[in-house]
């Protein structure tokens, strides 16, 4: 037979006030040293928890710093999404926000933290 059981404490901490607090110190690093500008995705309405799992190891294999979500999303600790994403939904912090645009305007205001955008859409 074969098989593995964990138990673990889901983060709490990881809000707006903290990913405020983290992008502020990630850019006091960067401009004193000359490694690269933080990555951040933005996930919005991401409802399959293996979509979510693949899209979180991809993140990580691209070095993205820090992952927002949608209130609207799937969760990140449902065991589908950390099977799926190989473990880096533990590495990679995820942040849940109410209101994912005002969340992406205040971090270029306060951060000048730059955004790209890629939509599918049928029109």
């Amino acid at each position: 037979a074969r098989g593995a059981i964990a138990c673990g404490k889901v983060p709490t901490a990881y809000d707006e006030e903290w990913l405020n607090k983290y992008v502020r110190r990630k850019s006091e690093q960067t401009s004193s040293s000359s490694t690269s500008p933080i990555r951040i995705l933005a996930l919005d309405k991401i409802d399959d928890t293996a979509n979510l799992g693949s899209i979180i190891r991809s993140a990580a294999a691209f070095g993205i710093h820090v992952i927002i979500l949608s209130d609207d999303s799937c969760d990140v600790w449902y065991r589908r999404c950390v099977r799926v994403s190989m473990g880096h939904a533990l590495t990679v912090p995820s942040v849940r926000v109410s209101d994912l645009s005002s969340t992406i305007i205040n971090l270029r205001k306060e951060h000048n933290v730059m955004s790209y955008a890629a939509v599918i859409d049928k029109d």
